[in-house]
């Protein structure tokens, strides 16, 4: 009944019918697992958590489930869940790209750059294609610092879709920041721009590398963009204070670099921005 009446556009409605059936026999595994899915569309998932898991209960075996579930766990911030379940299925389906790239995606988040590149490539000698894996090793390289590697990978990533936004930004990013090839850059920041135009991550790209390259004007465009989208990015703050600095709007400067420093007073140390401030009449 439940997916009939998603078939006929009743979604809440069928969700609450396989609520009545959970509450009748708590041991369905369909409506567990047709319920989850409804959650996980809707943005609830730590109630599709709740679902999946209910549904490994009743059998345990459900590979997919349990990838889906691992996946969740990584959304939802608990990574050594996630870890743990990508780990077991390793073992369960160690032809399967999917276990090692969940693995390689969490150990990113944990900032794990040495893990993340080994799990990457153990998907891609399973399936070289895996552009997420691609991505990924980009991401782990960058991480470390090895930014040719980076660039390899990130390369690799756009040639099988060069639509990709987070590989675009991130090698326009070290295009940019690292080789000093702003011009080079720009093409790719602008790209990613035009596929992904409310990313504060993409806007602050694309507005230092007009920074780089002395068109203030345009990075002023972008960066303020961004950091209404991000209020609380300090990097980002920074980014708007140092282009107001060059625009000659000194108070605006200030109150960016002020605002800089005060989320993030590492940033603020590394980048010396009290004396930046102090240079700017704050």
């Amino acid at each position: 009944m439940a997916q009939v009446l998603a078939q006929q556009g009743n979604v809440d409605e069928g969700a609450n019918h396989l609520r009545a059936t959970l509450r009748a026999n708590s041991s369905h595994l369909g409506a567990h697992l047709l319920l989850g899915s409804y959650l996980e569309r809707k943005g609830q998932l730590q109630q599709a958590v709740d679902e999946y898991e209910s549904a490994l209960r009743v059998n345990p075996n459900l590979l997919d489930v349990k990838l889906q579930l691992g996946s969740l766990y990584a959304k939802t911030g608990r990574l050594p869940d996630a870890l743990r379940v990508a780990r077991e299925l390793e073992q369960l389906a160690p032809r399967s790209p999917a276990p090692p790239l969940l693995k390689g995606l969490v150990l990113l988040s944990q900032n794990n750059g040495p893990g993340a590149i080994e799990a990457f490539n153990t998907v891609l000698k399973i399936k070289p294609d895996t552009l997420d894996a691609h991505r990924g090793l980009g991401q782990a390289y960058q991480q470390l610092g090895q930014n040719d590697q980076a660039v390899e990978s990130y390369r690799r990533a756009l040639a099988l879709n060069d639509k990709d936004v987070a590989s675009l930004n991130n090698l326009a990013w070290i295009l940019a920041e690292v080789r000093k090839k702003p011009d080079e850059a720009l093409p790719l920041a602008n790209k990613a721009e035009q596929l992904a135009p409310g990313s504060p991550e993409v806007l602050d790209t694309l507005g230092w590398i007009q920074y780089r390259r002395g068109a203030y004007a345009e990075a002023e465009k972008s960066l303020s963009l961004a950091a209404d989208k991000a209020p609380n990015n300090a990097t980002m703050r920074y980014h708007l204070g140092m282009t107001y600095a060059r625009l000659g709007r000194k108070a605006d400067a200030v109150s960016a670099l002020r605002r800089a420093a005060q989320l993030d007073p590492k940033l603020g140390q590394s980048e010396k921005i009290d004396e930046m401030i102090r240079q700017l009449g704050g």
